[in-house]
């Protein structure tokens, strides 16, 4: 199993993080790689489903695993990419009076043996790491640019 994790702080509250993070129609403008996401319930919850879609066309389903509003989300990647047997992500906020911690967890396991694992190594860890540590980086922009309460367009 590879774990790829990111931390960063934010001086916001959690509940206005909270309101960035789960505003998915907005993850493209901070995540990079996304071009599209489309929630298929009503609201985010625990089992609610997602399409992501990325900037080279690529989608795939995800489910969310559990749902505790300000504090926590998880992600079960249902249509894996070929080249892993499962993909998970665990998303935490902990709150420090005018500051919180974004802490960002991703998982999967690696397919293919030896080819595989160097794939994974070499090209799939570095580029979610990279990409983790840069969206975090957006999106921390992006909170404490806005003043509390204002709302975002595309």
């Amino acid at each position: 199993m590879t774990t790829v994790r990111h931390s960063i702080e934010i001086r916001t509250t959690a509940e206005r993080l909270w309101t960035e993070l789960t505003d998915f129609s907005q993850m493209h403008t901070w995540f990079l790689g996304v071009k599209k996401v489309r929630v298929l319930a009503e609201t985010p919850r625990a089992g609610a489903e997602r399409i992501l879609t990325l900037v080279w066309g690529a989608s795939h389903r995800e489910r969310f695993g559990h749902w505790e509003p300000y504090k926590s989300f998880s992600i079960i990647v249902t249509d894996v990419p070929m080249f892993v047997r499962a993909w998970t992500a665990l998303i935490r906020i902990e709150n420090d009076g005018d500051r919180v911690t974004l802490d960002w967890e991703m998982c999967w396991e690696p397919r293919f043996g030896l080819l595989g694992a160097i794939f994974d190594r070499l090209l799939l860890r570095p580029a979610i790491r990279t990409a983790l540590r840069v969206s975090m980086r957006r999106l921390r922009r992006r909170v404490e640019a806005a003043p509390a309460g204002a709302s975002r367009s595309c």
